[in-house]
């Protein structure tokens, strides 16, 4: 089966459109995978707004060019908000953190973010090394969505080859093809059939029913977590003397705010990926008030940073202790597994509490 191309919008703000244009010459070796449009692809007028409107529809995979001017951009917010709001529907959203700005403080940021740990792109020594790796990782996605689209056609053949596949099976095919491939997979001018549509809803609606096949609602659930961010609010300022911890408080505020929205909603390959982020968020902290201590207590001494002293940190031992983490390579930093792995830790919180 030939790869189709993978459909991705880019949303930036105007004034960041020197920093789209590199991006798109990194992204050039991807050209026959990828299919890419931008706003600066059409002139500015309602033409504009009407075809990217259509594009973002359509959008496998949407790559947020985050700075100053994004994060202020009215349209900008708009976009994105369409774009996770439909991430139980097929869609990916990446944000490339291109300029240094307060994007731990937008709700509306998608929460996977490039290049990793949020180093703006414009921060690095070697800009070409920063948009490479960003690049990688967007090749790594599209790999993976053009694998699953692979195996949903293959099933589609191997169907086929049993005889004429009943209304539901080929209404589970398509919507199956809309999730792994994006909304893209179907005309969109035409929508994807009805029966398609209520199938994918009810797909999508699956993973958000599973939290409540244990005793106890998503609203006990919230309630739990609230109550422990109420702890970590109150009793973070007495564990860490050696680090301003309001600037930390506030960003977890944030993800705290996305992660509970999130469950409500039932999206919760968002909440898992806010999840990471709080956890990220702990080991950051964990790391600064370990070094400023030290820089204090004897700032004769060189110490040797090595990512073996940190662990999970205080905000994730608090907040979601019941989620299982894998050790990286060479190191015993731990990050939050699948997203299996999460639901099986809030389904762990709901029966314990």
């Amino acid at each position: 089966m030939e790869n189709v191309p993978i459909s991705v919008f880019i949303c930036h703000a105007d004034q960041d459109a020197s920093l789209l244009r590199e991006l798109e010459q990194h992204l050039a070796p991807l050209d026959g995978s990828v299919d890419i449009w931008h706003r600066g692809h059409v002139a500015p007028g309602a033409e504009s707004m009407r075809e990217a409107s259509v594009r973002l529809a359509r959008a496998a995979l949407v790559l947020h060019l985050i700075s100053s001017d994004y994060l202020a951009s009215d349209l900008c917010r708009d976009e994105a908000e369409q774009a996770i709001s439909r991430e139980n529907h097929g869609i990916s959203n990446v944000a490339i953190i291109a300029r240094a700005c307060l994007w731990r403080s937008a709700m509306w940021v998608p929460a996977v973010v490039l290049p990793f740990g949020g180093m703006p792109v414009t921060s690095w020594p070697n800009r070409d090394e920063a948009w490479t790796k960003v690049v990688e990782s967007v090749q790594a996605t599209i790999s993976i969505m053009n694998g699953a689209a692979q195996l949903v056609e293959r099933l589609r053949t191997n169907i086929a080859s049993l005889g004429e596949p009943s209304a539901d099976v080929q209404a589970a095919l398509d919507a199956l093809g809309c999730i792994v491939h994006g909304p893209g997979a179907q005309n969109i001018a035409a929508g994807p059939p009805a029966k398609s549509r209520e199938l994918g809803r009810e797909l999508s609606a699956s993973a958000a029913s599973s939290l409540t096949e244990v005793p106890g609602s998503v609203h006990e659930l919230l309630h739990v977590l609230e109550d422990r961010a109420a702890s970590i609010r109150s009793d973070l300022h007495k564990h860490y003397s050696y680090v301003a911890v309001q600037e930390y408080l506030a960003e977890f505020e944030t993800l705290h705010t996305a992660h509970m929205n999130s469950l409500r909603e039932g999206m919760l390959m968002r909440a898992h990926e806010l999840a990471r982020r709080i956890h990220r968020l702990s080991w950051r902290l964990e790391t600064d008030n370990y070094w400023r201590k030290h820089q204090m207590e004897t700032p004769s001494l060189r110490y040797h940073h090595t990512e073996d002293a940190f662990t999970r940190g205080p905000m994730a031992l608090t907040y979601l202790p019941e989620l299982k983490v894998r050790q990286s390579p060479h190191s015993s930093i731990t990050q939050p597994t699948t997203t299996e792995a999460y639901l099986e830790a809030l389904r762990t919180l709901q029966t314990s509490e």
